[in-house]
């Protein structure tokens, strides 16, 4: 039992635990509603770190016979060892020295309240970050929906017909591709072709908005966030250019689970002349993205390899049941 609101800092650990789950049904109510189903983001505790749609994510488990073979066909099984999911541990700290809230008027019970709040909104930024990182990577490795018209020139930027291009890609497929995402600066440059308002719209969470002028345009939801994903810094022969991505995904392109609640704790440090207050914690994130397997040795792996081609293995027989295309552009 806290005998004074600085002598132990238990007490609010319960603030930080209402606070979480406010912010977690904020945040990804917020976040799955707006982004038309291309990415599914989900809160709750899974038995386990592989739950049951890792094994059967858009696989065929039946084959149609030969009726000329004399040999029957015998339905393939799915395996954890044809689709796997990748799991990814992460952490979080912050802290603070106590002396100088104190002289800001902070409440210290509150602020904590405040800063796992912030740690949900961490945890889905994260996780959006790592969706499109492994989303650049599977799409990058299906050359056949990959659409690269980046060169050493600064003439090849984005356009509203490498757009359309990118989406015949996926032939009858393309109506089934639910969202775009892309850097402002590409975002800028489509609006400019089409004479558009330079408003944008609606925050979806984990830093993207909705562009409301684009989202007219190509007849689904454009989602616009500066991450760092999307932005491959000056990879010409010159070194003068920047090559961007811009993603077209089909619908649950990534699914994201965060398996456990977030442990969040609050705690005095004193190892320091000043004392400091500290919030700490840890979470787990499951990736999957549609139609490909992860297939290297990294359990806890970074963006980098996500975004890494050779990280991956694709799985369905046709593109046209991946995750969608892919647009490279300076």
């Amino acid at each position: 039992m806290a005998q004074s609101t600085y002598a132990n800092l238990t007490a609010f650990n319960e603030q930080i635990a209402l606070a979480m789950l406010e912010a977690n049904a904020e945040q990804y109510q917020l976040f799955n509603a707006n982004i038309n189903g291309a990415l599914v983001l989900a809160d709750g505790d899974t038995q386990g770190e592989y739950p049951d749609y890792g094994y059967f994510s858009n696989r065929n488990t039946a084959s149609r016979r030969d009726r000329t073979s004399t040999s029957a066909r015998t339905p393939a099984g799915s395996t954890m060892t044809d689709i796997k999911s990748v799991t990814l541990s992460r952490f979080l700290n912050d802290d603070q020295t106590i002396s100088a809230l104190r002289m800001q008027g902070i409440n210290i019970a509150g602020l904590s309240a405040k800063i796992a709040q912030k740690f949900t909104e961490d945890t889905i930024r994260n996780a959006f970050t790592s969706a499109l990182s492994a989303l650049a990577g599977t799409l990058l490795k299906a050359s056949t929906t990959y659409n690269n018209v980046a060169t050493a020139s600064s003439s090849n930027t984005i356009s509203l017909n490498h757009c359309w291009d990118t989406l015949q890609k996926l032939g009858d497929a393309a109506p089934l591709v639910k969202a775009m995402v892309l850097h402002s600066y590409q975002a800028t440059a489509l609006k400019k072709a089409l004479g558009a308002s330079s408003a944008l719209g609606q925050v979806i969470g984990a830093g993207v908005v909705m562009d409301d002028s684009l989202s007219g345009h190509f007849l689904r939801p454009v989602f616009v966030t500066d991450n760092s994903v999307l932005k491959v810094d000056k990879t010409s022969s010159s070194g003068a250019y920047d090559t961007y991505r811009t993603l077209f995904l089909t619908e649950a392109a990534a699914s994201i689970k965060k398996m456990e609640t977030v442990p969040v704790m609050a705690y005095e440090d004193r190892a320091y002349d000043n004392t400091m207050l500290g919030c700490t914690g840890e979470y787990e994130l499951e990736l999957g993205v549609k139609g490909f397997s992860y297939t290297v040795s990294s359990a806890n792996p970074t963006d980098g390899t996500l975004s890494t081609t050779s990280s991956w293995t694709q799985r369905t027989t046709s593109v046209k049941n991946g995750p969608g295309a892919v647009l490279i552009t300076r």
